[in-house]
Formats: structure tokens, sequence, C-alpha cells
């Protein structure tokens, strides 16, 4: 009898120390899993701050890139409000600086030939609504312009646009007045294309 509980003891004593020891084991792999998961979170972290460090010497490099374009006259546009407002004085010609959200593709601010050249590069095109700079559009200018066709005025008179292109299905007028009171999509020049008329301020 006295051998059969000492038995039933050590059998108990193997099975408790192959527990703990298993216990043991998944405690270590658990340690383990946590390490390997705080070290990828840091490594994550420094990669994160890498990123984003290098993305800011891109974001200065092209800043000054373009500063030092429009100051010796390569270019009319920039994208970057600060670097618009450092050289504002500096540049020659009409100088405006767009209204509106910054968009990608669109500048913050325009000068020179940029301004009233009948295209629109400010997103609130308030490169094309200068006075001052003389964005209206006379009738010699309009004529001189679309002599074969002939043209339509604006009603906003900042431009005038090709016969052709009135009640085509696409603004061609900062105001979209080319495309008011038309009963039907004509295409008498260019290629039809589906366009929202975008009327600006």
């Amino acid at each position: 009898m006295t051998r059969l509980v000492l038995a039933l003891l050590l059998c108990t004593c193997v099975t408790s120390a192959k527990i703990l020891h298993n216990k043991a084991d998944m405690l270590e792999k658990l340690l383990n899993l946590v390490d390997d998961t705080e070290n990828e979170k840091k490594d994550n972290v420094v990669e994160n701050k890498r990123e984003d460090a290098l993305r800011e010497i891109e974001i200065q490099e092209r800043k000054l890139t373009q500063k030092k374009e429009a100051l010796l006259g390569k270019r009319n546009s920039i994208d970057d409000v600060d670097t618009c407002n450092e050289i504002e004085d500096k540049v020659k010609g009409p100088f405006v600086m767009c209204d509106g959200p910054q968009v990608d593709g669109y500048p913050a601010c325009v000068w020179g030939s940029y301004v009233c050249d009948s295209v629109i590069d400010c997103i609130s095109a308030k490169d094309e609504f200068q006075i001052q700079w003389g964005c209206l559009k006379t009738d010699e200018q309009c004529k001189a312009e679309y002599p074969a066709n002939g043209y339509f005025r604006c009603a906003d008179n900042f431009l005038c646009v090709d016969n052709c292109h009135v009640c085509d299905g696409i603004c061609d007028c900062l105001d979209g007045s080319d495309e008011d009171n038309c009963s039907e999509i004509k295409v008498t020049c260019g290629t039809y294309s589906v366009d929202t008329c975008r009327k600006y301020p």
C-alpha cells in the first residue's frame, strides 16, 4: 500500500513538473513574441520618422528650386503660399495670389504672362479676373483672336470664345455663358466630351 501511494505521489510530481515545464516554455514563447512585436513597432516608428524626414527634405528642395526659377524668370507660377509671399515683390509683371484651397495641380500664385492669358491657372480663376491687368477683352482683341468663325463674347466680358464652341456641352467662358440657353448640344468643331459646366464666382 505504501509503495502504491509513493508511486502515485511520484507520478503526480512528475506530471506537475511537466505541466510547470510546459507552462514555462509557453511563457517564454509568449515573452519572446511580445519582444518581437515591440521591436517591430520600434522599427516601424523609426522607419516612419525616416520617411517623414525624407519627405520634408524633398518639399524644402522643391520650394527652393521653385524660388530660384522664379527669380531667374524661368517660371510663372508656384504651388507654395510661403514661397509666393517671399517672392511677390521680386518678380516682374502682374502678380496674383490665388484664392481657394491648395489643391495638387493648381498654383498658389501666378504672375507675368500667366495673368489674363485666357487660361485658368488659379483654382478660383482669379488670374483671369484682374481688371487692373487688362483681363477684360475688347471687340478688337476678340476679332483678332477668332477671325475664321467669329466669336462669342462671354457675359462677364473677361473672355471671348470661338463661335463653334458655343453650346457644345463644354464651358469655355469662366461664367459658363457659352452654354446658357442651349436647346441642344452642337459639335461644330473639335470633339465632344461630357463635362460639368463649372461657373466661377
